[in-house]
């Protein structure tokens, strides 16, 4: 289907329809007393699932605030309270504070049963718990175990699927496991609820179904020139990965590595006249999806590659080694996507010519240096992927079109 000149993949409006269905669906439920529960990524969707409860993702929820446009109010409002956060996490809180839901996605959450979060960083378990009070539920912490702990091992994206518990310390993985059960029994006790395991093992082998759907289809753009799928098409079809484990998102998986396959063989290019293949490095810039199109007319240079895809890719199948809660605790632990050397693996394997994302301005990054070090030219444009307070259009475009134009043409 053409959107302003641009042929969108119809996975993308399925997948759409899908969250329509389910946000409608889930505030009647939830309203009629079923089970709701709220998460950081990557944390306790399958859990959750298995119980048959919906569930939202804090970062994804910040991601659709921001697409509404609705940052700079609901910053504005937090700042006259007092709060001054972390954006990227603050949001959901804030939409909860502001409770308008005349101008909320899908009119704003309902009462969750529960709101799980990790401890670290700092400001993010502080968000977490003033969300929790906010609404007036429990809130349960899960243990961070950050880099300084644990490093992600070298190539662990060739390894994490089936070698996972050689890579993680027995220890580190005994405690998630123990903080799952316990999530799992809190569950249990708040909402009168078993847990069942068959189900939940159900629910673990359609990730892994649903993540080879997703690497095959990873494969086919980066080996494609010219890219048969444009990066905000990509970054849209990113809530699959937020609904794991349930059959409508295997099907929808199969679906677009399908549609994908189809792009390939038929020839169709986002931009014909592509001569520049680049990465994008950090979260999306959720409050204008738009900028990624920006520089394929004049400079044939196109967005064709990130993390998302490339996360779910290598990162989210694991053998359950008849241990499903030890499976998942492991992927939770060593999920790789702060991995740096991963994500030059990624820019390398899509053939981009050079990288970009977000940074503070204070000089370069590990990323950046990272890049620079593998022979791949590395832009940092200062801003805030969810904040559009300070991010001024023009002169990104313009920081952009000076980096391709001095580092990326001429060389």
């Amino acid at each position: 289907m053409a959107e302003n000149g641009e042929v969108r993949l119809q996975s993308v409006y399925a997948l759409k329809q899908f969250q329509d269905d389910y946000f409608n669906s889930l505030k009647e439920n939830v309203t009629g007393g079923m089970p709701f529960g709220i998460c950081s990524v990557d944390e306790a969707e399958e859990i959750l699932t298995a119980f048959g409860f919906p569930s939202i993702t804090l970062q994804w929820w910040s991601s659709q605030i921001s697409a509404k446009k609705l940052s700079k109010p609901y910053f504005e409002y937090m700042a006259k309270r007092g709060y001054d956060m972390d954006h990227y996490y603050s949001l959901g809180l804030a939409c909860t504070m502001v409770n308008d839901p005349e101008t909320a996605p899908w009119g704003g959450l309902p009462k969750p049963t529960v709101i799980v979060g990790r401890t670290n960083p700092d400001q993010l378990q502080t968000i977490k718990e003033l969300w929790a009070r906010e609404y007036g539920c429990p809130y349960f912490s899960l243990e961070d175990v950050g880099e300084e702990i644990m490093p992600s091992p070298d190539k662990w994206w060739e390894k994490c699927r089936e070698q996972w518990d050689e890579l993680i310390p027995k220890h580190v993985l005994d405690l998630r496991v123990e903080e799952m059960r316990q999530l799992i029994r809190l569950l249990e006790t708040e909402t009168g609820k078993s847990f069942d395991p068959y189900h939940f093992r159900e629910v673990m082998n359609l990730v892994n179904e649903q993540a080879d759907y997703l690497r095959m289809t990873r494969d086919l753009i980066a080996h494609t020139s010219p890219c048969p799928v444009s990066l905000r098409d990509q970054f849209a079809l990113m809530p699959m990965q937020w609904y794991r484990g349930m059959p409508e998102m295997r099907d929808l998986a199969k679906n677009l590595y399908e549609e994908v396959k189809e792009r390939v063989d038929s020839g169709f290019a986002v931009c014909k006249n592509e001569k520049i293949r680049l990465m994008w490095t950090t979260a999306g810039l959720w409050s204008n999806t738009k900028f990624y199109k920006a520089f394929e007319e004049k400079y044939g240079a196109v967005f064709v590659a990130s993390m998302y895809i490339s996360i779910a890719a290598d990162s989210y199948a694991r053998d359950l080694k008849d241990d499903p809660l030890r499976a998942l605790a492991s992927r939770q632990i060593l999920l790789g996507i702060n991995s740096i050397d991963w994500m030059v693996k990624e820019a390398i394997n899509h053939g981009c010519d050079a990288a970009i994302g977000l940074g503070s301005g204070r000089g370069p990054s590990p990323m950046a240096r990272a890049f620079e070090k593998a022979g791949i030219p590395y832009l940092e444009l200062h801003g805030d992927n969810v904040d559009a307070r300070n991010w001024d259009e023009d002169e990104a475009e313009a920081i952009v079109s000076k980096f391709l134009e001095e580092r990326v043409i001429a060389k």
